[in-house]
C-alpha cells in the first residue's frame, strides 16, 4: 500500500517479490490479503465512462494482469516521454497499468520539477487509455469522500489543467462518442498535426528487441538496466550524431574505469 500526498487514502501498486506458485502473490502481500488492486474492485455508480457499461462505458478498459489470484503477466513499466521520444521518467508496474497507477506515475514525474517551472510543463496529455484516465481523475480530484479521493497539489493541479487526448494509433479502436470527440486530438485541437502522437509505441517497439533478456532480471537489476538503456536513447536523440543505433549496439558498450564513459561501441 502507497500513501501519496494525492492519494491519502492510499493506492495497492503491489511489489517487486517473487510471488508464489499459483498464488500471484508474495509472502508478505498473501498474509496482508491484499487482493483487491483491479478497476472492478474500484468502481462505484460515478464511474461510469470507464468500464464496459453498456450505454456509456468506453469499449476499450485495461483488464487486471491477476485473474483468481493466478499471475497471468509478468509484470513491466509505464514511462513518460516527449513526442520528439526523450524518456522522462519511468516506474515498474507490479499488476495492471491501471487508471490510478497512471496517475501516480505522472504524479511522482511532476513533483520531480521544481513548482516554479511548472508553468512550462506542457498542458497536453496523450495517452492510450485517456478517456478512462481523464474520467477517473475528474470523478476523485478534489472530492472528500474517503478512498475516492485526489488531493489538491502542485502535480494534480497541473493534470487539471492538461487536456486528455488518445493518441492516434489506439484512437481508431475507441468506439464511444466522447472517445471520437472530446478525446480525439485531430478532432477537438487545433494544430494537432504537427504533434507526433504515437511516440511512445514507436519507442516500444524498440524495447521489444530486449524483452526476453530482460524479463529474468531482479526488480533492482531491471531498473539500473533501463535507466542505463533510456540514458543512451535520449542521448542518441539529443547529440550524439548517430553513435548510439536502436539496436543491439546498446548491450554491447564497456564501461571505462577512469572516467566512467563508454570507450568503444562495436558492430
Amino acid at each position: 500500500m502507497l500513501v501519496t500526498s494525492e492519494f491519502p487514502d492510499g493506492i495497492y501498486v503491489g511489489c517487486g517479490n517473487t510471488p508464489k506458485s499459483k498464488s500471484g502473490l508474495c509472502e508478505r502481500c498473501k498474509e496482508e490479503e491484499i487482493i483487491h488492486d483491479n478497476e472492478t474492485y474500484l468502481k462505484t455508480n460515478d464511474d461510469k465512462g470507464i468500464y464496459d457499461d453498456p450505454t456509456t462505458g468506453c469499449n476499450v478498459s485495461r483488464e487486471d494482469r491477476f485473474v483468481d489470484m493466478e499471475k497471468k503477466i509478468s509484470q513491466g513499466i509505464i514511462y513518460t516521454l516527449s513526442p520528439c521520444g526523450i524518456i522522462i521518467g519511468f516506474d515498474e508496474v507490479y499488476h495492471s497499468e491501471s487508471c490510478y497507477i497512471a496517475l501516480w506515475h505522472l504524479f511522482r514525474m511532476i513533483s520531480l520539477v521544481d513548482n516554479q517551472h511548472h508553468q512550462f510543463l506542457p498542458n497536453i496529455l496523450i495517452y492510450n487509455n485517456a478517456c478512462s484516465l481523464y474520467t477517473y481523475f475528474w470523478n476523485r480530484y478534489d472530492k472528500i469522500e474517503i478512498n475516492r479521493r485526489i488531493l489538491q497539489t502542485p502535480s494534480s493541479n497541473l493534470i487539471s489543467r492538461c487536456l486528455f487526448f488518445i493518441d492516434r494509433f489506439h484512437q481508431q479502436n475507441h468506439k464511444r462518442p466522447m472517445c471520437q470527440k472530446e478525446r480525439n486530438i485531430d478532432y477537438a485541437y487545433k494544430g494537432a498535426i504537427k504533434i507526433n502522437t504515437e511516440a511512445a509505441e514507436q519507442r516500444n517497439s524498440i524495447l521489444k528487441q530486449y524483452q526476453n533478456a530482460l524479463s529474468s532480471y531482479s526488480s533492482k537489476k531491471i531498473r539500473i538496466t533501463y535507466l542505463i538503456l533510456f540514458h543512451l536513447m535520449n542521448a542518441e536523440r539529443n547529440m550524439c550524431d548517430g553513435q548510439f543505433e536502436y539496436n543491439r549496439n546498446y548491450a554491447q558498450g564497456n564501461f571505462s574505469a577512469n572516467d566512467n564513459s563508454f570507450n568503444t561501441i562495436s558492430d
